[in-house]
């Protein structure tokens, strides 16, 4: 129930304000984080036999291309986008695709730290 509300309340503020207004980032944000929720109850109840892409993640990797364009590279938001996709492929034991996330991370990360200097 709560999904299908916040799915509402994407397409909606997709329509209205757009698909990359920071609102509509905050909410595909809390849709992810509500798959992620999600999968990780299933995952409790019964081992998944299937091999599909977790929805939390088709989602994150959304937001992260979205914010992308939005904030830029190398902002905070990408930066926490690209830190869960690693955390969330770690747990799916999927570590070849955590590592690229995790070291794209720390790449950027890096080359703000470098630009500060």
């Amino acid at each position: 129930k709560e999904l299908l509300a916040i799915i509402k309340k994407l397409q909606h503020q997709t329509k209205t304000v757009g698909i990359n207004h920071p609102t509509t980032l905050d909410t595909l944000s809390s849709l992810a984080k509500c798959y992620q929720q999600k999968e990780k109850e299933n995952k409790n109840k019964k081992p998944s036999s299937s091999v599909s892409t977790p929805k939390s993640i088709q989602c994150y990797k959304e937001l992260l291309h979205l914010q992308h364009l939005v904030f830029g590279p190398k902002s905070s938001q990408v930066i926490s986008t690209l830190d869960t996709l690693g955390d969330l492929y770690f747990f799916e034991r999927d570590v070849p695709n955590s590592i690229l996330y995790y070291t794209q991370t720390l790449d950027i990360v890096q080359r703000r730290a470098h630009e500060e200097e």
